[in-house]
């Protein structure tokens, strides 16, 4: 099979990017995906319990224990409403580890078997035997929909557990998204016919041959490799690492150009010069622009410095004429050191040249650090927090260092707790299978005792009369957590909601 007999199959979902190009973008995400994830730049292995491909190795050995439980092979035509047939069945379906089947459809299903006064269908187990011992597998599709409803999740299932090379579960509207990542446009919620089931699996063993060419597998993959490498790239987990390695790379960008910035800054830094640094010459040149940059009003005409103090406070007297009639002012007193206990100091500008050829020298004032101990710091810790909140990078500095405790004070703090169950704790992050459930991104880092950290939280918090469920109980990253406690959003309480009944029904 090659790309044009995958073009033959399928429509694009995009008709201007070829089925080719959008395979091979998606090959080299995943492989970066996985060799990301597994911190290693080894050959991807399906069957490696080490790698982030593991979760799906769940698929394989949940087919291996069908077959022994089935025992297909000592199945008799006449066993067809006796029970024998629902009986082999049951145990397969209610497996532990089973999420192939959605749950909701299980009880129609068996439904379908079975009454509740205990007797057997003859059809539908009749319908069963000639699924997995029957010749015509499409009469036998086609009766398997008559007889249980045309519901993907049951049918391909059980064709599922009859013969993993030939046949795949499948999820219609998961994997519509899935091959959309591929550029394949394919209906599948809705259109259960054998013909369009065949179909899939048909587009799915292009991809199996093709994979070999544009990733580096360790082996040839299987069919249910295949179709664990199309479920993968669908997924929100992945989606979201997708977009937070391009997200990085804008970032890199971004951290790149501040950085050439500040070079360029630092290249032309203007130098500084205090108050106290002028000579009276200097202060009465640039007394025009100090005036109209402290009284925010435009000076025209001459002014001087008649008054020049460095200490204790820096303070100056300047007089000046006003083109329009020639005449000084009253003088102008300045101290630079008011009750605010703020200090000035000027920025040399670059010197621009007048029409007359005469150098000019433009000025701004800008604040500088304030010391510490000028600062009246409140008793009240929510009044810190606002006066935190309020002031500069460098007046922090100034604060936090006179401030800072080798042996900070102790004081006892007496609370309430709500007392937790761990089982329930435990339950919920299992059910998460790693993935925080707010946000959709693998946990934060794997625990020494090789678990995905992630912290439990109560989606009604206890604390307004929720309860220590396994319902009410979610898994989140601790960035999360602290989100939900912080903001209590209604959309993201909304949708920790959806995400935690998704993760019970697998």
């Amino acid at each position: 099979m090659s790309f044009d007999t995958l073009e033959s199959l399928c429509n694009r979902f995009d008709p201007s990017v070829s089925l080719k190009e959008a395979f091979i973008k998606r090959a080299d995400e995943f492989t970066k995906f996985v060799h990301g994830k597994d911190r290693n730049n080894d050959p991807i292995d399906f069957s490696n319990p080490n790698s982030i491909l593991a979760e799906e190795i769940y698929k394989k050995q949940l087919f291996d224990s069908a077959q022994r439980m089935l025992n297909v092979n000592s199945w008799q035509k006449s066993w067809a409403g006796t029970g024998k047939i629902y009986r082999k069945l049951l145990p397969v379906i209610n497996d532990k580890d089973n999420n192939l089947i959605k749950y909701y459809g299980i009880t129609h299903f068996l439904n379908q078997i079975t009454d509740n006064k205990g007797n057997y269908s003859v059809k539908a187990e009749q319908v069963i035997f000639d699924i997995f011992r029957g010749e015509n597998e499409s009469i036998a599709f086609a009766n398997a929909i008559e007889e249980f409803g045309g519901r993907y999740s049951t049918i391909a299932y059980l064709f599922f557990l009859k013969d993993d090379k030939k046949f795949l579960p499948c999820a219609p509207q998961k994997f519509e998204e899935s091959f959309q990542r591929l550029n394949i446009n394919i209906k599948l919620a809705g259109e259960c016919s054998w013909e369009n089931y065949s179909r899939f699996i048909k587009i799915i063993d292009c991809i199996r041959e093709i994979m070999p060419e544009y990733m580096p597998l360790n082996h040839e993959p299987t069919l249910l490799e295949a179709h664990s490498f199309v479920w993968i790239i669908g997924r929100d987990y992945y989606d979201n690492w997708y977009k937070a390695q391009e997200y990085q790379k804008l970032m890199t960008i971004e951290k790149q150009r501040l950085q050439q910035e500040k070079e360029e800054r630092e290249r032309n830094k203007i130098p500084t010069k205090y108050l106290s640094d002028f000579s009276d010459e200097e202060l009465n040149s640039l007394a025009p622009s100090f005036v109209n940059k402290v009284i925010h009003n435009t000076i025209h005409g001459e002014a001087t410095i008649v008054e020049f103090v460095a200490e204790p406070e820096l303070a100056m007297t300047i007089l000046y004429t006003d083109d329009e009639d020639g005449k000084y002012s009253k003088p102008i007193e300045i101290t630079l050191n008011d009750v605010s206990k703020r200090n000035y100091y000027f920025v040399l500008d670059e010197l621009s040249e007048t029409s007359s050829g005469e150098k000019k020298t433009d000025i701004s004032i800008e604040q500088i650090t304030v010391e510490p101990d000028t600062i009246e710091i409140s008793s009240d810790e929510n009044e810190q927090i606002e006066q935190a909140a309020r002031m500069s990078i460098e007046q922090l500095r100034s604060v936090a260092a006179s401030r800072e405790s080798l042996v900070p004070e102790k004081y006892t703090v007496p609370t309430q707790q709500y007392k937790r169950d761990n089982f329930i704790a435990e339950l919920a992050k299992r059910q998460a299978r790693g993935i925080c459930q707010l946000c959709g991104n693998p946990a934060p880092f794997i625990t020494a005792d090789g678990k995905p950290y992630l912290e439990s939280h109560h989606i009604v918090w206890l604390s307004e009369g929720g309860s220590d469920t396994i319902e009410n109980t979610a898994a989140v990253c601790p960035n999360c957590h602290k989100r939900l406690h912080y903001l209590n959003d209604e959309n993201d309480v909304k949708k920790l909601i959806a995400n935690k009944q998704v993760s019970m029904q697998q």
